[in-house]
């Protein structure tokens, strides 16, 4: 059952072997479970001997979607690793987490000084908020002419994902003004996918609105239908 199944996972935590411990944490990630978080929370608190491990607790600890994980990748934001590994797994695990209130934390490493993994890792991070996407692009609208070419594919991959319009004026002013023919094909092909989106969408909704007047006008019918047999059968005064 899930429960033996997560209660092996955990006592597997202290294996030697890192790649084996990173293994473990991966499959942790897939609970929705407080005590999983939890124990993910403490150990990332703690470190590990390995950033890969790490920046996996992070990434899992995100997955979780419980209440304990915002405020321990808050705490790890700032650690420095190899490679960033350990902040891109935080990134990572806020994405996973879809709590709005990470976009505020995320931002900050969009910002020319970081590293350019930070920045792609941020970038990433807040295009997956689905759940708030006027948010998310309020916090990528200063980065969106900048000229960082692996900042530009990162967005031109990614933006597409917020599903909203803003994303496709954002996308479209990027195929505009990049200068690389990469980041360009990669923009329109995200244009074009979420043009057809955002098309059918708005057909959907007008649909359901007609559908709705519709149904208004056919209640708005059988009400006077049904005032007017009233009348007819109500027996003569007088």
């Amino acid at each position: 059952n899930s429960g033996g199944a997560r209660d092996a996972l955990l006592a597997a935590l202290d294996l030697p072997h890192p790649k084996a411990r990173r293994a473990v944490v991966t499959a942790l990630g897939s609970f929705v479970d407080g005590t999983v978080a939890e124990t993910l929370a403490a150990r990332l608190a703690a470190g590990d001997a390995s950033y890969l491990v790490e920046g996996e607790l992070a990434h899992s600890l995100g997955r979780t979607r419980q209440p304990a994980a915002l405020g321990a990748l808050r705490a790890a934001i700032d650690r420095p690793s190899w490679n960033e590994t350990i902040r891109v797994g935080v990134f990572d695990g806020l994405a996973a987490l879809q709590d709005p209130r990470a976009i505020e934390l995320v931002a900050p490493g969009l910002a020319r000084h970081q590293d350019i993994l930070v920045r792609c890792a941020a970038a990433r991070c807040l295009t997956s908020f689905y759940s708030a996407p006027e948010q998310a692009m309020r916090a990528l609208e200063p980065w969106l002419g900048d000229s960082a070419f692996r900042l530009q594919l990162t967005l031109a991959a990614h933006l597409e994902q917020l599903a909203d319009h803003r994303a496709l004026k954002a996308l479209q002013r990027l195929v505009a003004h990049t200068a690389n023919g990469r980041v360009r094909r990669r923009g329109r092909e995200a244009v074009r996918r979420l043009s057809e989106l955002l098309g059918a969408g708005r057909a959907t909704h007008d649909l359901r609105t007609e559908l709705d007047d519709l149904r208004q006008s056919h209640r708005d019918l059988r009400d006077r239908m049904d005032r007017h047999l009233q009348r007819s059968a109500a027996p003569d005064e007088g």
